[in-house]
């Protein structure tokens, strides 16, 4: 699924039917059609992300990781028979290289998909080593967030490499974040208990925590 079309399509349900063509024509494409079985040249994707960039005000990484969000479910759905179905979210990024990656170079011809190394430092992480040339890094922490939702988990992001900073290429740790366990009230104060989810399913309580709300 091309980036370029997928742009133009994110487009056209965040603002309506218009906006796609609006953003062809800021990017120059205007007599440009995408089509979701085609590849198309990194310099157009490049052109409709600064566009859109331009157009909302926002950093381009901004854009690429709102988008990567968008672009998770239509990722998620088309390849949802290569995923177990007790995988989670680290699950999929710790595999993604080994099982979709490989099996779209095979399906479609002239598709690039960067050449991913995960690694799992426990149940609750895991390291992405992310080295591509189109440096679109924060698109992939946009796709991890949106599998997250698909999850409906709460991952923690931190990049400690950054290609776009002059390192070889990015380090992109992901850790099981928190969740709201429980929520009650007594005498204008409301105690929130916080857990941790594990990869088994279960979950160790944490001390509650009182937080007095002035009235």
């Amino acid at each position: 699924m091309p980036v370029s079309c997928c742009l133009t399509l994110q487009h056209e349900t965040k603002q309506g039917s218009r906006a796609g063509s609006t953003l062809l024509k800021h990017a120059q494409l205007e007599n440009r059609a995408y089509l979701s079985v085609s590849e198309y040249p990194d310099a157009e994707m490049e052109a409709l992300v600064s566009a859109a960039a331009t157009m909302s005000g926002q950093a381009a990484t901004v854009v690429l990781e709102d988008f990567g969000v968008f672009i998770a479910l239509p990722l998620t759905n088309m390849y949802g028979h290569l995923i177990p179905g007790e995988w989670k979210t680290l699950d999929v990024i710790e595999k993604t290289e080994e099982t979709i990656h490989n099996v779209v170079r095979v399906q479609t011809p002239g598709a690039k998909p960067p050449v991913l190394h995960a690694i799992r430092r426990s149940e609750g992480e895991v390291v992405l080593i992310y080295g591509s040339p189109r440096k679109l890094c924060a698109f992939a922490i946009g796709i991890v967030r949106g599998v997250a939702k698909h999850f409906n988990e709460t991952i923690e992001v931190t990049q400690t490499k950054c290609i776009h900073h002059g390192a070889p290429h990015c380090e992109i740790v992901f850790r099981k974040g928190w969740k709201f366990r429980s929520l009650t009230s007594r005498n204008c104060r409301f105690r929130v208990h916080l857990e941790r989810e594990q990869q088994t399913g279960d979950s160790r309580e944490w001390p509650a925590v009182t937080v007095a709300i002035a009235l």
